[in-house]
């Protein structure tokens, strides 16, 4: 067999885009604004979620679920 020469053959997707992005958090927190100040979208962080007030952070969830579905294995 090859397995010293096999790659792993990624198929793309509309999140290729963002492979590679660093998982420092400043770095994070910086593109997650930038995200925000181009009206693209929003996202935050479990330590943002978890720093929440409970009812901020229910009404989150409860529209991702709306929009997502439920999560996988929850």
């Amino acid at each position: 067999m090859n397995r010293q020469v096999y790659r792993e053959h990624r198929i793309p997707t509309s999140l290729q885009r963002h492979v590679g992005k660093s998982s420092d958090p400043d770095t994070v927190r910086r593109y997650a604004e930038q995200v925000y100040h181009q009206d693209r979208g929003a996202f935050f962080t479990k330590e943002q979620l978890a720093q929440m007030h409970w009812q901020h952070r229910a009404v989150i969830e409860s529209e991702l679920r709306r929009i997502f579905g439920n999560r996988r294995g929850a």
